[in-house]
């Protein structure tokens, strides 16, 4: 499973445009961190699927046999505790940490990704008005 190095960094995040959950934009500061470079892709979760025997997600209304039929597009329909056993997986086959990123990481990281259009799981809670109370530094919430 490939990964990139994303140089730490400060950011603004949030949109005081947005949602409630989504303010106020604020500034943070986050340490350097590793991150696939792409969302993963059906082809990977399969490989999960096969040497685990873990359940398959169900299929998209969207698409037939979507996960052998479009290998390289990202998987859906898994649910946060698919991907947590997906990373525990992945640390164990490839012998390096796999996680989630924080939502920081996330949007940080998919601020210089191009063809981010996919919810993607974070390690994060959820809470409606963290922004106004979150760290600068490395926020975990």
């Amino acid at each position: 499973m490939d990964t990139v190095n994303v140089s730490g960094g400060v950011f603004m995040m949030g949109n005081d445009a947005g949602r409630g959950d989504e303010k106020p934009r604020h500034q943070v500061r986050l340490q350097e961190f590793r991150i696939t470079p792409r969302p993963i892709s059906n082809r990977q979760y399969l490989r999960f699927l096969e040497d685990t025997g873990y359940p398959r997600p169900k299929e998209p209304a969207f698409a037939e046999n979507y996960l052998l039929g479009y290998p390289d597009l990202p998987v859906v329909n898994v649910s946060y505790d698919d991907a947590l056993a997906f990373c525990k997986w992945a640390t164990t086959k490839f012998g390096v940490l796999a996680r989630l990123p924080t939502e920081a990481e996330w949007e940080y990281a998919a601020l210089h990704r191009k063809n981010v259009h996919v919810w993607e799981w974070v390690s994060d809670f959820y809470s409606k008005d963290y922004y106004s109370t979150s760290p600068l530094k490395d926020p975990t919430g």
